[in-house]
């Protein structure tokens, strides 16, 4: 009796941990989908980060107009379109729909081959870019009339980016007006002791100069803040939302996965370099 006793105990707590089983498989399951589900209703953007185009001078990140019109032409074969930031941002506010398959193509610092080399692969190629300009850099290249001074010629003028703008394929963003700089601070961040309420005024005055001015020559305003170096601090992106910016870009990597729900003051971008494949990138 004893012995059937303890089949039956066996035989039943076999049948529990079977059950268990069964059940946290099921669950599991079900969280996967859930995940799956999550992935398939985001869209995977890439943000590629350029820096400065020549065919005299190339390094990991100078590269020459070969490599970027083998870039943009292998994104316009597979499918892939351009898009601005001003795009993303109203996707998030406003549902406004993004192309099938987007990508946002990046130069930062506003160097002058923005104009005299990616420009002309951008209108060959009908892609959108969002160039990032240092004010400092393009008021060096004006005397104190406001005239084009015939020194400084490695930054964009103002008239570059009228003409840019005008075709519908360029929009330009904040990259500074003078804090790109390794001297006193890294970029965006806050040097030792230097308390919130003096960062905040700093970071608001030198930001807000580059507005201004774009707003003065070109009667556009920045919604996104281009990080120098990609460097910024853990109260950076809290003030910048109080200025009215709408987005910031960092130099972390990896690819944005955009839905309704996505932080648009931490967008992740690939620094293209010279010894990287676009192919196996986007792979």
């Amino acid at each position: 009796m004893k012995n059937r006793v303890s089949k039956i105990l066996i035989l039943a707590f076999g049948f529990i941990l079977a059950f268990g089983f069964l059940t946290g498989a099921s669950i599991v399951i079900a969280s996967e989908n859930e995940n799956s589900e999550t992935a398939k209703s985001s869209t995977p953007l890439t943000i590629l980060m350029y820096h400065e185009i020549s065919d005299r001078k190339v390094t990991d990140y100078i590269l020459s107009p070969s490599i970027l019109e083998s870039d943009l032409k292998w994104l316009k074969d597979n499918g892939y379109t351009g898009i601005f930031m001003g795009e993303l941002i109203s996707h998030i506010e406003n549902g406004t729909p993004l192309p099938a398959k987007p990508v946002m193509i990046t130069f930062d610092d506003g160097a002058r081959t923005d104009y005299t080399k990616a420009f002309p692969l951008l209108k060959k190629y009908n892609t959108k870019a969002v160039i990032s300009v240092v004010g400092k850099y393009t008021d060096r290249a004006y005397d104190e009339n406001g005239v084009e001074n015939g020194i400084y010629t490695n930054s964009l003028t103002f008239a570059h980016m009228r003409e840019m703008i005008d075709s519908g394929l360029v929009e330009i963003q904040n990259h500074t007006y003078d804090m790109h700089s390794l001297t006193c601070r890294k970029g965006l961040k806050n040097m030792d002791g230097e308390n919130i309420s003096d960062y905040k005024k700093t970071l608001q005055n030198d930001l807000q100069k580059l507005d201004n001015r774009l707003n003065e020559k070109l009667g556009i305003t920045p919604s996104t803040v281009t990080y120098p170096y990609g460097a910024y601090s853990k109260h950076t992106i809290q003030i910048i939302k109080e200025l009215g910016y709408k987005a910031s870009l960092t130099c972390n990597e990896g690819i944005n996965h955009i839905n309704s729900d996505t932080n648009l003051y931490l967008l992740k971008r690939y620094n293209r370099d010279s010894k990287r494949d676009i192919t196996k990138l986007f792979a």
